[in-house]
């Protein structure tokens, strides 16, 4: 459960809490009257415009063997969110079809849980293309970059 952002602005939403675990490198949905966020349930929140995405940094000490590759945000705590925009290109290993079924320049949507997946007929407003087959944290991984947003 891992996410690297590689190009795109420093600015991230950290004012929202999760409702509950959510793992890094997938899409939310903002409740900002709330003051929460929550992954994408399905593939109709996923084609909404307003997506975040979740990258925070594991704070844990060695001794809490919480790894990279496993860490996710627990429910209540705050999330490092990131506005994706058009042009940004980021890392995620959260992801819906198995890795042999995603080729470069395939082009992907959030959809349940927050994870990328096919569009096929669907006409979301954040959309990615994926650049690169690689690894984060020894999971498989795909570099993509922002189409639309």
């Amino acid at each position: 459960m891992a996410a690297v952002i590689n190009i795109g602005d420093n600015d991230y939403i950290g004012t929202l809490k999760a409702v509950a675990s959510i793992a890094n490198g997938v899409f939310v949905k903002a409740d900002y009257a709330a003051g929460t966020a929550a992954a994408t349930a399905s593939t109709a929140e996923g084609d909404a415009a307003g997506l975040l995405f979740v990258n925070n940094v594991n704070i844990n000490i060695d001794q809490q063997t919480v790894g990279d590759d496993t860490f996710a945000v627990a429910n209540g705590e705050y999330l490092r969110l990131k506005a994706l925009e058009t042009g940004d290109i980021f890392t995620t290993d959260q992801f819906v079809p198995a890795i042999g079924s995603i080729n470069v320049n395939d082009v992907l949507a959030a959809a349940a849980a927050g994870k990328l997946d096919a569009i096929g007929a669907r006409t979301p407003k954040l959309s990615v293309k994926v650049i690169e087959k690689t690894t984060l944290f020894g999971n498989n991984a795909i570099k993509c970059v922002v189409l639309s947003v």
